[in-house]
């Protein structure tokens, strides 16, 4: 915004610059005061965070509902749009939905948050002005208002966080042996996934045989809400195999009957993944039980992977390959696990499978019904009829010709 003197043929006149609804616009006096009061009107306009004639009649809760249809759930994952609606009908639209736009400014925004923190956890209110600064910043793209007053607004700074706590391989050996007791086999071989591959929830109810090859794992989808989607970071990933989870799938992929590469690997009993309440109802009726009896710290499946990092961490793997096996980026590992790096820092470097080989010393578990080939050491299986099958990769030998002579 600035004011121009300009000549006109009926004489000196004075032009007003400002941007409105998206556009620029222009405003003549005849008189400079009248240029220079409106100019700074304008201003203080703009830093309040006032809307203008551009914004119309429009209701903060019309502003959201075109928010959500033409940018929301054509763009963002399922699991974001669901986020961004609860916390919309929850702790938006009963405050300020019936609010016109031009109604709606810095100090309205201050007054919401306010409450909306006293009332809201903090990662609750957080999501929820981040949906609402969402909205303005679209509503400011589409030529509907000006200016995204929320952005004007500071937040409160966020509470210390308590530091993640990694378990070590033996907890999570016990975990998995407390679901091998159970005779849940699949949820055995899930914990030793999420802990020694670092998978998060939504990408291990997507990955499938042909994802699994004979060093690595690429991880390429997720299954966000209840729709197979890109990864969190959009990309794909290739996580080392460590030769002991290794071994723990091939005896249960022989143990499930060979499924071909396409299947898979966690299924539901119709051969489809799991969907976002199977995988809550797991989670509470069994992962928190199995978390309780062995001790763990936490209720989450998530918090394995901090066990993954801890144990690449350990390995003295350098920071950005840990990034890379996690699917994250450097300056998120260094945040998340500083005071892990820290302590390790002068460890001893650790071997990561010979560590799990350790805590598995003197536990022998067998997943194999007593009709197959029964698993001997580590990725070790009897000779059987020697006909091919499907390995961990398309067209490998069948399991008894890759193992040694009996």
């Amino acid at each position: 915004m600035s004011v121009h003197e300009v000549q006109r043929k009926t004489g000196r006149a004075w032009k007003v610059s400002y941007r409105t609804g998206g556009r620029q616009r222009t405003k003549t006096f005849g008189r400079k005061k009248d240029a220079t009061e409106f100019d700074a009107r304008m201003k203080i306009a703009k830093q309040r965070g006032s809307m203008g004639p551009a914004a119309g009649d429009l209701t903060v809760s019309e502003l959201a509902d075109r928010w959500m249809r033409t940018h929301v759930i054509p763009n963002l994952r399922p699991q974001t749009a669901q986020v961004y609606a609860t916390v919309y009908d929850q702790h938006i639209g009963p405050y300020l939905g019936r609010l016109k736009l031009n109604e709606f400014g810095t100090f309205q925004v201050a007054e919401f948050q306010s409450a909306l923190y006293a009332r809201a956890p903090y990662e609750t209110a957080s999501k929820t002005m981040t949906a609402l600064s969402g909205m303005f910043t679209k509503g400011t793209e589409w030529g509907i208002v000006d200016v995204n007053p929320v952005r004007q607004v500071k937040r409160p700074p966020a509470p210390v966080k308590e530091p993640v706590t990694p378990i070590s391989p033996r907890q999570v050996e016990e975990a998995i042996a407390w679901f091998r007791d159970e005779g849940r086999d699949q949820d055995a071989v899930m914990i030793a996934v999420l802990a020694y591959a670092g998978l998060r929830p939504g990408e291990v109810r997507a990955l499938r045989w042909k994802d699994i090859g004979e060093r690595s794992i690429t991880v390429w989808q997720a299954v966000s809400g209840d729709e197979l989607r890109p990864t969190k970071t959009g990309g794909s990933r290739s996580v080392t195999l460590l030769a002991p989870l290794r071994a723990d799938l091939l005896e249960y992929r022989l143990l499930c009957g060979r499924p071909p590469d396409e299947a898979f690997v966690f299924p539901k009993a119709d051969g489809s993944f799991l969907l976002l309440e199977d995988w809550k109802n797991w989670q509470v009726r069994w992962f928190t039980k199995m978390a309780k009896q062995v001790g763990l710290p936490w209720t989450s499946p998530y918090n394995l992977r901090h066990s993954f990092a801890s144990l690449l961490i350990h390995s003295d793997l350098p920071v950005v390959q840990i990034s890379q096996q996690l699917g994250h980026s450097t300056e998120m590992l260094l945040s998340t696990y500083a005071h892990v790096i820290s302590e390790y820092a002068n460890a001893p470097k650790v071997v990561r499978e010979e560590e799990i080989r350790a805590a598995r010393a003197g536990r022998v578990t067998h997943l194999l019904p007593a009709h197959l080939p029964q698993a001997v050491g580590e990725g070790r299986f009897a000779r059987g009829n020697g006909k091919p099958s499907i390995g961990l990769e398309p067209m490998t030998p069948s399991l008894p010709c890759m193992c040694l002579p009996a």
